[in-house]
């Protein structure tokens, strides 16, 4: 009697050892980011977590994935800005982003939920709608990578009607642009010669 309780105290210790280990291995591991992506705060110490192209101008256009025209962009990997100059040569320089303004612009993305638009956004009209549409337009496009996780957005501003997710991206492409424009590498670059109609 004594030797079947020991054997059954010694199968049931090694039932509790065993089975969270067992659990743990058997439950699916997630290893996406998710839309809301992981706080920089924590990796920061380490550098950038993140880097961001931001592309925009009037003088481009994208369809089926064919860039064609040129265009301004920042990209945050590279450290380089380029500048249209529409009628002249477009310009390249040196330009650089603190990571204070790299956080800051993430965290701007986190609370309008950048991270939840659709990569092709544009603004919905319920039907029969008056549309107030601008040309030529601005084209902007981002492609924000995250711990190898790449988000992208592409938007033609070419409708003025009210829109609360575009009014949210206009401010978040406004200080991406006021962060730009403070560098004194980009006041040192040439203006643009010319406009596009």
């Amino acid at each position: 009697m004594h030797t079947k309780l020991s054997a059954f105290i010694l199968c049931l210790m090694l039932f509790a050892v065993l089975l969270p280990g067992a659990c743990a291995n058997s439950m699916p591991v997630n290893t996406n980011i998710d839309s809301h992506l992981s706080s920089i705060v924590d990796s920061s110490i380490q550098g950038y977590s993140y880097s961001l192209v931001f592309r925009y101008g009037e003088g481009w256009s994208e369809k089926d994935s064919v860039i064609s025209g040129r265009y301004n962009e920042l990209d945050t990997s590279q450290e380089t800005y380029t500048k249209d100059l529409v009628s002249l040569p477009s310009v390249t320089a040196h330009l650089e982003l603190s990571q204070s303004e790299m956080t800051q612009i993430y965290e701007k993305m986190q609370s309008i939920g950048f991270f939840e638009y659709p990569s092709d956004f544009a603004i919905k009209l319920p039907p029969g709608s008056v549309t107030t549409i601008v040309t030529p337009s601005q084209l902007y496009y981002f492609e924000v990578i995250v711990n190898s996780t790449v988000k992208t957005l592409l938007w033609n501003d070419n409708i003025l009607n009210p829109d609360a997710q575009a009014t949210q991206l206009r401010d978040l492409i406004q200080l991406i642009k006021s962060i730009i424009e403070s560098k004194a590498e980009y006041k040192a670059l040439p203006p643009a010669s010319g406009g596009y109609l």
